[in-house]
């Protein structure tokens, strides 16, 4: 009888978890690389559908995070672009 209750109540916090607030931030990491496996730098990396995004470091990679409220376990799309280059 014990263990159903703790079962019952453990069920109703991870279903109500979205609701009262404790969804946790997510991040996304990765590397962009050019045909010949190098790094490519100054690529801007988005989720558009949650407003969201990076620009790659010098060794290819980038880190977006995503807050808690706009995680909701939906499909998304990440684009990858050059940035355009700017004349000094």
């Amino acid at each position: 009888m014990r263990f159903r209750i703790r079962l019952t109540v453990g069920a109703l916090a991870v279903a109500f978890a979205p609701t009262l607030g404790l969804a946790q931030a997510s991040t996304v990491t990765g590397r962009v690389t050019a045909a010949d496996r190098g790094a490519v730098s100054d690529v801007a990396v988005t989720i558009p559908e949650l407003g969201v995004g990076a620009v790659t470091r010098d060794d290819g990679r980038y880190v977006i995070t995503i807050p808690g409220a706009r995680v909701t376990g939906q499909l998304v799309t990440q684009r990858q672009r050059p940035l355009p280059c700017q004349r000094l």
